[in-house]
């Protein structure tokens, strides 16, 4: 049976204009997507369709390691307030979720 939280976190994603999945309950089958639900917990199984992670790496020389280091951060700007002298480079990285 689902919890109220997750019905409300479904909500609430939807809400933000998140892409919905479904699938029967307790189904393994594939996840559908969805921009109309029906809204059947009874029946229905619902997710927020997964987002990639997305963070910028300060990468620098021989700090800490004898092949350098890198600091993460939520955003490019963020990373450029950070970044020290020596930054070699800044990396945009995404992640790939399962399915991508």
């Amino acid at each position: 049976m689902i919890t109220t939280d997750k019905i409300r976190t479904v909500l609430a994603a939807f809400d933000k204009d998140r892409v919905i999945r479904y699938r029967p309950l307790g189904s393994s089958n594939p996840w559908m997507t969805t921009g109309n639900p029906s809204w059947d917990f009874l029946s229905t199984a619902y997710s927020p369709v997964p987002q990639p992670r997305v963070w910028f790496l300060n990468v620098y020389p021989g700090r800490l390691t004898r092949a350098g280091s890198a600091y993460a951060y939520k955003d490019k700007m963020e990373a450029d307030s950070n970044a020290c002298s020596d930054r070699v480079e800044c990396i945009h990285v995404r992640e790939i979720l399962e399915g991508d």
